[in-house]
């Protein structure tokens, strides 16, 4: 029987097929909203590897 390589089969090799099921648009408020909370939440990220950083090196 002929081996087969990695990685061969076509699940691997074609490339996903995705499709939009839905589009809503967002108010200027719901950006806003959306934006501030993206904020919000990169500085409490930052805050928090900035103490496990300043742990580390102690």
């Amino acid at each position: 029987m002929k081996e087969k390589k990695l990685y061969s089969d076509r699940r691997w090799t074609d490339p996903p097929k995705a499709f939009v099921i839905g589009h809503e648009e967002l108010t200027e408020e719901e950006k806003k909203e959306a934006e501030e909370a993206m904020k919000k939440f990169i500085k409490k990220h930052e805050q928090a590897l900035n103490k496990k950083l300043n742990n580390s090196s102690n």
